[in-house]
């Protein structure tokens, strides 16, 4: 009856609705595992290029308007963008900082290693405090994710949104903290880098001076 048909009709609608919705699943976790391949095998020399790789591809692999890193001082004080990437203006910029204490409950989460998926950013709990700093970007949902070194929280990777309300799936996120924890590989490579350099330096002064002494 006309009853058994619409009842058949609609299930083969659901059916095909979660099939597509499956395949789209699938494939976006096929973007991420290539996007994640490729930035592995990146030849970047400096940290400066690889922070410039990662925020393209993050921005456009999770089609965000803007994907920056960001960086703790040693007190904990202060955390400084050290990269940011403008998708919308196609701009790359460093440079801000803003003060922890002026943000308890967004740096609380994130220095207890909690990712902040908050899709209405500037009325979830925690991001709200950070309403003046979005709203004057445009930004609308927010996912953070917490940079760690040796169970320590160094920086954070974020993702800002712009237009309607998004919901962050899993899949997302854990795309996101993959790219974080890379992030935090190039991050203490640099900070080795510098560290045998200042070292090597020092080496140097030492040897000029006993060489003079002697002399």
């Amino acid at each position: 009856n006309s009853q058994t048909l619409v009842a058949i009709a609609r299930d083969v609608s659901e059916r095909h609705l979660l099939d597509e919705e499956r395949r789209r699943a699938d494939f976006q976790t096929l973007q991420f595992q290539v996007a994640l391949l490729e930035l592995g095998q990146s030849q970047s020399s400096n940290l400066e290029e690889f922070l410039t790789h990662v925020t393209a591809l993050s921005a456009a692999t999770l089609d965000v308007a803007r994907v920056s890193v960001w960086v703790y001082s040693e007190t904990y004080a202060e955390i400084r963008c050290a990269h940011l990437f403008d998708r919308e203006q196609g701009l790359h910029e460093s440079g801000a900082a803003l003060e922890v204490e002026r943000y308890p409950r967004h740096f609380g989460a994130l220095r207890d290693f909690r990712t902040i998926a908050a899709c209405d950013a500037r009325n979830d709990p925690l991001t709200a405090e950070l309403t003046d700093y979005l709203a004057a970007r445009g930004t609308v949902s927010v996912l953070d994710v917490p940079i760690r070194r040796e169970g320590k929280p160094i920086g954070v990777l974020c993702h800002e949104h712009t237009g309607q309300p998004r919901r962050w799936k899993l899949d997302e996120q854990n795309f996101a903290a993959s790219l974080a924890d890379l992030t935090a590989l190039a991050l203490e490579t640099d900070r080795r880098r510098l560290a045998e350099f200042e070292l090597r330096e020092s080496l140097s002064n030492l040897e000029l001076f006993f060489s003079q002494s002697l002399d």
